[in-house]
């Protein structure tokens, strides 16, 4: 049997598993078929490591379960809501508190209506706060004006989120770093960031997390804003924060960013300058696959 043809069979095979709920043999026959897709060079999509975290999920395997659906999340060309919410409930069980905030974050920008993506965020913000202080204590000196530490408006900040008010959040984190209580670090743009996402005013989020950048290079935070842009469909941005990420180093997923970039030019009508992107992108394993399907999109409507 040819190579690609036994490839084929194997993921049939796993799907048919995963349809009857036999997550064991699920994860035996997707486990071999990645495993040899790699040793050969063939691709396999983020599915397919979406079908193998739910299976190690359904044999309380949690770890692997979580690592096959972050990365399935990592490759994958857009957000997908669904996706998401099964790597952040992992997370959470698996008290990954730090990475549960960080795809909280990518949930409530791709569906700012949905209040659940709210509460799981400053629900999160709200349990890694290290100490118990008086909140309602801390709201009530706020608004008579005699607050005096950073860390009692940060207190008072995480708190409105968690009780879905991001208005008196962006009020209090305004107020203190226009005072200069509250340093205008990283860190704080960045919360400042997420309160105007709750808020769905995702150009002003962009715009802080911008700022954040500006203080700290982190190729993270260039990706995010990069994605962001992207996300909404403004290619300039998108192009100048996904370049500046290449020029970070982020390299979380070898050849993205060139796809990306190679898509966002696309769309701006520089075709020759997505050519070069999208074949840079055939250079990795992980892209080369979307990146052929780009460049034979291209020479179809050059021949037309």
């Amino acid at each position: 049997m040819p190579f690609v043809t036994g490839l084929a069979v194997k993921k049939n095979l796993a799907q048919c598993y995963f349809q009857l709920s036999n997550y064991k043999d699920t994860i035996r026959v997707l486990e071999a078929y990645i495993a040899e897709a790699e040793k050969r060079g063939q691709l396999y999509g983020p599915r397919d490591l979406i079908m193998l975290g739910i299976s190690y999920y359904q044999n309380d395997e949690l770890e692997k379960a979580y690592t096959n659906i972050k990365k399935a999340n990592s490759i994958s060309n857009d957000y997908k809501e669904d996706w998401l919410g099964y790597e952040l409930a992992i997370a959470v069980k698996l008290e990954k508190y730090k990475e549960a905030v960080e795809v909280a974050q990518l949930l409530v920008f791709v569906n700012p209506e949905k209040k659940e993506y709210w509460k799981q965020i400053s629900g999160l913000y709200y349990t890694t706060n290290d100490e118990n202080e008086s909140l309602a204590g801390l709201e009530l000196a706020f608004e008579k004006n005699t607050l005096t530490k950073e860390k009692e408006y940060l207190d008072l900040a995480r708190y409105y989120l968690y009780k879905e008010l991001p208005q008196k959040a962006i009020k209090v984190l305004e107020f203190g770093i226009n005072n200069n209580i509250v340093n205008g670090n990283k860190k704080n743009y960045e919360l400042l960031a997420d309160s105007y996402f709750f808020l769905r005013d995702r150009d002003i989020g962009i715009n802080y997390l911008i700022k954040s950048l500006e203080i700290e290079s982190d190729p993270n935070t260039a990706f995010k804003i990069g994605r962001f842009a992207f996300e909404e469909e403004n290619w300039k941005l998108a192009i100048k924060y996904l370049k500046e990420a290449k020029v970070l180093n982020y390299n979380k997923v070898p050849g993205r960013l060139d796809l990306l970039i190679g898509i966002s030019l696309y769309e701006s009508n520089e075709y020759s300058s997505a050519i070069s992107y999208f074949n840079k992108a055939l250079e990795f394993e992980e892209t080369k696959t979307p990146a052929e399907g780009w460049l034979a999109f291209m020479n179809e409507l050059e021949n037309s």
